[in-house]
């Protein structure tokens, strides 16, 4: 034998037309069988029809309850209500005493705070067992005979803080909505999905903060709030409401006398002007290579008539070579030419004999290519001023100034490991004739400096929504933070969103209100288009060229009657005339290679985006409907 339950609610929200629900329960064995439905319609006018079939096949104990409530959402009856409670399941609102409030502002959860008189132990258990429970509330409206003729959702959420009074057993239990557990529960891609147009970047934020705080990280990248409204459900409101039609308007008829206050924005808190100094600092690879040529000043005539040393092979290559720089590839050398008859003008012919291998070990030209690899440190740096010109033009300029820094500069000394490598893929010639591989993430500078932009915009424009208008009016269940409500008492005429929403209902006094309270934008309206957020253009960070990669070396040769002193600085072949002339200096014989270095281009290297001006970008103010007469 079995017990089989099946409960069901069905509410249905229409303004006309015909319910149909239709069910079928079929039991194939024996058991017992509980079936309690309940249909709430809210509706002006319909139809509700529920056919239902039980077909049982076996001895079975059939019982089927059914609860059908048609609401009246034309009702618009305010005075006659009562306060409708639910904590863990068990209807608690028989037990409801003195005043509940339930308050909704902008960014924050929704609170409710209700008192229970002492019967509540009994039906709830301890209050310590209490944190947790689910929590709904509701008002239900009635007619003069006490039929309920409409019922509204005012809160949905979770017990927070129960306290307990032990002098006279009363309870108070203060109740959220979960706001941020609700988000908690999100990964990073479910985040970015409530806050569609939300930026993000690792080098402003956190990379490893918890889901709350990237929630916040998002949300102040935009002109918005994010609330949940009092069925639990997120809601993205912007704030930007002018020129939308109000979904709440209350006049001086239903504005309760005496409730409507004004709050005027403080000149000193307002911000008009946010000026960005973004540095993007980084790593630029540089590789350096130099064509190196030398060649002996003389004829090979003139070389058999005046006769000097030369250099051999081994000489120059390890000259080149002791440079610390690699050699791209081995020297080229020009040799004397072979043994054989040589005609010099003026001469007639000439035997030359010179044994091979001597030739081949002497050289009276070489050529050949050196190239090093150093780090420049490298820093890009962007004026950006985010400006209202509307409400500048109100308050004058409020600035801000923020600076913020990021670096690329990671990586270990950049050298050639064994011998020569070509230069990394995708790296560009410079102005010098060097080639520059830049450890450059230009994702992440577009990411950071939108980010950045965009928080500007939002401090800019939740500085100048400060000034707030208030109103109460009879209890109005379904005012939400993302409505516009329209507020019309004592000379004051305000459009704005909302920005807080407060219930309170004293059950012992009959009397339920609904204060609200919109934020309002001033400024002066001058036409002006929002820019776009967009992170400017990289400035241009290479050396103006062309640039001359060919290095001569020269060369000096003592024994000669204009031979000057020798200099140890000199670099090239160093040798003597084999003639020698009697009083000259005689020099001492070597090779020697100088390679350029880095020179200022291994220096750090500042480049300003726009010449180092500020990057204008516009702020238009939405301005929301204002009077004061």
């Amino acid at each position: 034998m079995a017990l089989i339950q099946a409960p069901m609610q069905i509410d249905v929200v229409a303004p006309s037309g015909r319910l149909l629900v239709a069910m079928r329960i079929a039991v194939r064995q024996r058991g017992q069988v509980s079936a309690p439905i309940a249909i709430k319609v809210v509706s002006g006018f319909g139809q509700v029809r529920a056919p239902m079939t039980i077909a049982v096949r076996a001895a079975a104990r059939v019982s089927v309850g059914l609860r059908v409530t048609v609401q009246d959402s034309t009702w618009s009856d305010r005075s006659r209500w009562r306060l409708a409670a639910e904590i863990g399941g068990q209807d608690v609102s028989a037990l409801l005493t003195g005043t509940a409030t339930v308050e909704a502002e902008e960014g924050v959860a929704r609170i409710a705070e209700l008192s229970l008189l002492p019967d509540a132990l009994t039906v709830l258990g301890p209050p310590d067992t209490w944190p947790g429970k689910p929590v709904l509330l509701d008002v239900v409206f009635v007619d003069a005979a006490g039929t309920q003729r409409r019922r509204e959702r005012l809160f949905t959420g979770v017990v927070d803080t129960p306290a307990y009074d032990p002098r006279t057993r009363t309870c108070s239990v203060r109740c959220t909505d979960e706001l941020q557990q609700h988000i908690e529960r999100l990964d990073r891609a479910g985040i970015a999905a409530i806050l569609p147009g939300s930026y993000w970047s690792d080098r402003v934020f956190d990379a490893g903060a918890e889901p709350w705080a990237h929630f916040e990280d998002r949300l102040s990248t935009l002109a918005a709030s994010y609330d949940l409204d009092r069925f639990g459900a997120g809601r993205l409101a912007p704030w930007d409401v002018a020129g939308t039609a109000p979904d709440w308007s209350w006049g001086p008829s239903q504005v309760l006398d005496r409730s409507v206050r004004i709050e005027l924005a403080h000149r000193r808190a307002i911000t008009t002007t946010v000026r960005l100094t973004v540095e993007y600092r980084y790593r630029r690879r540089r590789q350096r290579e130099r064509r190196y040529v030398w060649k002996h000043p003389w004829t090979f005539c003139d070389y058999l008539k005046k006769g000097s040393t030369l250099p051999d092979k081994d000489t120059i290559r390890s000259a080149a070579a002791g440079t610390g720089w690699a050699l791209k590839s081995e020297p080229s050398y020009d040799l004397l030419p072979p043994s054989g008859w040589i005609r010099c003008s003026g001469a007639g012919l000439r035997a030359w004999v010179i044994r091979e291998d001597l030739r081949q070990k002497l050289a009276v030209g070489a050529t050949f290519e050196l190239a090093a690899r150093f780090v420049q440190t490298v820093t890009e740096r962007y004026r950006i001023e985010v400006r209202a010109p509307e409400a500048v033009s109100r308050y004058g300029e409020q600035l801000v100034e923020e600076t913020w820094g990021m670096e690329e500069l990671a990586g270990d000394e950049w050298r050639f490991e064994a011998g020569y490598e070509p230069p990394p893929a995708g790296a560009v010639r410079d102005g010098n004739g060097d080639w520059i591989a830049d450890d450059y993430d230009d994702p992440a500078r577009v990411d950071a400096i939108e980010t950045l932009i965009a928080r500007a915009r939002r401090r800019i424009l939740a500085s100048l929504r400060a000034t707030r208008v208030y109103g109460e009016v009879p209890i109005e269940p379904g005012v939400e933070r993302h409505h516009v409500a329209r507020i019309q008492a004592l000379g004051i005429d305000a459009t704005g969103k909302v920005a807080r929403v407060r219930h309170t209902l004293d059950i012992d006094a009959g009397r339920a209100t609904t204060g609200v309270e919109v934020a309002l934008f001033v400024a002066d309206p001058a036409g002006v288009t929002d820019d776009l957020v967009s992170a400017p253009a990289r400035p241009d960070t290479l050396s103006p060229g062309p640039a001359d990669t060919v290095i001569g070396l020269p060369t000096h040769l003592g024994g000669l009657a204009d031979s000057p002193p020798e200099d140890p600085n000199w670099d090239g072949y160093i040798g003597n005339s084999t003639t020698f002339w009697p009083g000259a200096p005689v020099y001492d014989e070597r090779f020697v290679v100088k390679t350029p270095g880095s020179g200022a281009d291994g220096d750090p290297a500042e480049f300003e985006a726009a010449g180092g001006g500020w990057i204008p970008h516009r702020v238009r103010v939405p301005v929301d409907a204002l009077t004061i007469a």
